[in-house]
């Protein structure tokens, strides 16, 4: 099996894992698979399957070889540190990194001081590594390229390891409204948590779960806000649910900015993986919003769609709404304007029992998918919500190839390592040019963080 990077030379470098494509064998027509955030385009006749960890693919692997040129170019070289603390946390600067001088100053003879002499405190990467350098003794030798690029691999690894270790640790609200018509669905989120919790833990027993609970009403309703903050104690989060009494409402709008703002101000968001879980049957008050009979046309509130939606984004909070009546189509996308498509679930169901079983399936299934998308988060793309791109139409029909354009671009191939200690070595590239290829513009397919679309290779089999 080979790993490889297909891309139209206009879009930037994405990478996939390759199979030979069964169906091609059966004479079916090809195809191959890509994630959602994945722009780049992959031939057939193969099948590309993308790794279900849904992590970014410009796997630092990838730049071996060309960080044993820059190192080599360099003044000195890179040595890095290996020690559990320097990578216990990659949002940190604590990478062990120190410059070791040039192999001009492997000598007995002092190094003179000056304004370009590079100290211990200005050359290390890390502000909080307290180890002070250490000139090399004399006849000491540089160290080698391959322990240079080993070292660095190892640091990398176990920055991602960290990375998802850290995404395990959430924090998952449930933004409820509370008003006359939701008891059903208070009810069902204070007896589902318990499953909830439970389901979690089958999936991954490393899960660390904390729950918060926010309530909103409407205007003169007293009270109008009800919350409680991350606990890990869900006896105490289902009793306090369930001391909420569904009550008040009346116009059909309801205070739903001031709801958010609680759980976006009021709430102590500390982990990795962060999830508002809304459910509402009534959109915020506006026209905007609704055409339903409304007390405040113009809008009610100090809290503006703009800024709460820039606050979601800002502390990396995942927003998913369980949608209960189309009153809300049009509040949701105006929200969509700014974070992009939003998973809707269907919590149309009015026996309660039934509404349990959807708000525990739904619950699972919005942790797993952003631990996934937290746990891809890199320098890069430090937001969550670049991994939310334009939804698409499945259309399960082969496209005619002969009214489907043309695309061109370069495959980077690369043998997959065979064992954990030959992941530290550098991978041999191979790249092959003028790849033309074409690609279906609707996915025939989906599952839970891929699209599958039809495609054809127009180079096969001369490229490989």
């Amino acid at each position: 099996m080979q790993r490889f990077t297909a891309l139209d030379t206009s879009r930037p470098i994405q990478s996939y894992r390759v199979a030979p494509s069964p169906s091609t064998a059966a004479g079916l027509a090809p195809s191959y698979s890509t994630r959602r955030d994945v722009s780049g385009y992959a031939p057939a006749p193969l099948v590309v399957d993308v790794s279900t960890s849904m992590r970014r693919m410009d796997d630092p692997r990838e730049r071996d070889r060309a960080a044993i040129d820059r190192l080599a170019a360099e003044v000195g070289a890179v040595s890095i540190s290996s020690s559990s603390s320097s990578a216990s946390s990659p949002s940190s600067s604590g990478t062990g990194v120190r410059m070791i001088p040039p192999p001009s100053s492997y000598s007995s003879r002092p190094q003179p001081a000056g304004p370009h002499h590079h100290s211990s405190s200005s050359t290390s990467a890390s502000s909080s590594s307290s180890t002070p350098f250490t000139p090399p003794r004399s006849g000491d030798r540089p160290p080698s390229r391959a322990s240079i690029v080993i070292s660095e691999r190892e640091a990398q690894i176990a920055r991602s390891l960290q990375v998802i270790k850290d995404a395990q640790m959430v924090d998952i609200c449930f933004l409820l409204d509370c008003t006359g018509s939701m008891e059903t669905y208070i009810d069902a989120t204070k007896h589902a948590i318990g499953r909830i919790i439970e389901s979690l833990k089958q999936h991954n027993a490393h899960l660390q779960v904390f729950a918060a609970f926010v309530g909103y009403r409407d205007h003169g309703d007293v009270p109008q806000h009800v919350s409680l903050d991350f606990t890990q104690d869900y006896e105490h989060f289902r009793q306090f649910v369930g001391s909420q009494r569904a009550f008040g409402g009346g116009d059909g709008p309801e205070d739903v900015f001031g709801g958010l703002h609680m759980a976006l101000s009021q709430l102590r968001w500390s982990h990795a993986t962060r999830i508002l879980l809304h459910l509402g049957d009534y959109p915020h008050h506006g026209r905007e919003y609704s055409s339903l009979p409304d007390d405040f046309p113009g809008g009610y509130g100090p809290h503006t769609e703009q800024k709460l939606m820039q606050d979601i984004m800002g502390k990396n909070i995942l927003y998913f709404f369980g949608k209960i009546t189309h009153n809300t189509d049009l509040m949701m996308s105006r929200f969509a304007t700014h974070l992009g498509p939003i998973p809707e679930y269907d919590f149309k169901q009015t026996d309660l029992a039934a509404v349990i079983d959807k708000l525990v399936s739904t619950s699972v299934a919005v942790v797993m998918e952003s631990m996934v998308m937290t746990s891809s988060l890199t320098p890069e793309a430090k937001s969550v919500y670049a991994f939310r791109k334009k939804e698409y139409k499945i259309c399960k029909v082969l496209p005619v190839w002969h009214d489907v354009s043309v695309h061109h671009g370069t495959m980077t191939s690369f043998n997959l390592p065979a064992s954990i200690e030959a992941v530290k070595a550098p991978l041999e590239a191979r790249k092959t040019e003028g790849l033309m290829f074409k690609r279906s513009y609707e996915p025939f397919d989906e599952g839970a963080d891929r699209l599958v679309f039809y495609g054809s290779n127009l180079s096969y089999p001369f490229i490989f």
